[in-house]
């Protein structure tokens, strides 16, 4: 390719973002990042069957709740739910995480999924 990413495909010029040169940077990556999200049912239909969080498929993995602080999707007392229902090993925190983590801290986020990976590897 050419230093150009397309939102939907590599040849579509109507939805093309320059990704090099002086006009490259953090604000587009965000800008852009935001334009290729799309709505998704993620695993709901999976969730709802109880038979796939057993001890065995599920209980076995170690897990770390990740909470964002400035998460304005998924609320405090939500997230506190999730963490009282379905214990993790352990809980962090990322101070002004919003729910798109990755756009909104990156570098903490990173940081936190090394710390992690290095404890229950």
């Amino acid at each position: 390719m050419n230093g150009m990413v397309y939102a939907d495909r590599w040849d579509s010029r109507a939805t093309c973002q320059e990704m090099t040169g002086s006009g490259y940077g953090a604000q587009k990556d965000l800008e852009l990042a935001k334009m290729l999200v799309r709505p998704n049912r993620m695993f709901f239909d999976d969730v709802a069957k109880e038979s796939l969080l057993t001890e065995a498929r599920y209980g076995s993995v170690s897990r770390v709740y990740i909470v964002c602080e400035e998460d304005q999707l998924m609320k405090p007392e939500f997230q506190r739910w999730i963490i009282q229902n379905s214990p993790p090993d352990e809980v962090k925190s990322i101070v002004n995480a919003d729910h798109m983590i990755i756009l909104s801290k990156p570098k903490e986020l990173c940081l936190c999924l090394q710390e992690i990976s290095q404890k229950y590897h």
